[in-house]
């Protein structure tokens, strides 16, 4: 599979798609909260509110998400250098999981926590790279 960019996107591909996206989302969502029986738009209001209603909450939303944006550039990388990155979900849980249980039992700084994390998730990987059975990898 091959992703090529597109030369002329029109204004309806660039804006319309991701409107006509965001609208069925809602669409969606509305219809779960009718099934369950609650007003879809005290649902919709409550989840706007929950994720940017006050400063703790958008300091919140962008904590809990930040690693999650940064482990989909991580992936976007390795695809824009055509290799294939999979193991961008388990190096999120095992960074997470060693920088909140260090070794030591100590919280330590992501950069310290990554040889026993993340660096060690990708130890069977490189020995199959490494034994000519796959290509590339890059996890």
């Amino acid at each position: 599979m091959r992703l090529e960019p597109i030369a002329n996107p029109t204004a309806l591909r660039l804006f319309g798609l991701p409107a006509a996206a965001l609208a069925l989302t809602v669409l969606i969502a509305s219809l779960l909260a009718l099934m369950a029986g609650a007003n879809p738009f005290d649902t919709l209001g409550l989840i706007v509110k929950g994720a940017a209603g006050s400063k703790f909450a958008l300091l919140e939303t962008l904590n809990r998400a930040t690693p999650l944006i940064f482990t989909g550039l991580a992936v976007a990388v390795a695809f824009r250098a055509r290799l294939w990155n999979i193991g961008a979900e388990a190096q999120l849980y095992a960074g997470a999981v060693v920088t909140v249980q260090g070794p030591k039992g100590r919280r330590q700084l992501a950069v310290e926590a990554f040889p026993a994390g993340p660096g060690r998730t990708n130890l069977a990987p490189g020995e199959i790279e490494v034994s000519e059975v796959i290509g590339e990898y890059v996890g």
